[in-house]
């Protein structure tokens, strides 16, 4: 986990980067080995006008990313939430 944006703990990623590289190599090992499918992907960002900085949303507001690949669509969403209140994602796991 880690926690750059909480305002309470900080944490030192750089004890599990070993095991962060080992984990990413393994996933592209077994992505090169699958067969190649024709995929589509799209995005779209907004910046809520009602969240600020000072409110915890961070400049790069929110991002959706859609990915299809076989008539099956997985979207990730990603929203920069600054200064999140401490023990939040713990509570939400």
């Amino acid at each position: 986990m880690n926690t750059h944006n909480c305002l309470t703990a900080v944490f030192d990623t750089s004890e599990h980067l070993d095991e962060l590289i080992a984990a990413a190599s393994k996933c592209l090992q077994k992505a090169v080995a699958l067969p190649a499918k024709p995929f589509r992907v799209g995005s779209a960002t907004l910046f809520p006008t009602e969240f600020n900085l000072k409110s915890g949303m961070g400049a790069g507001g929110i991002t959706s990313i859609v990915v299809e690949v076989e008539n099956q669509k997985t979207a990730y969403i990603i929203i920069d939430g600054n200064n999140m209140i401490p023990g939040l994602r713990e509570t939400n796991s």
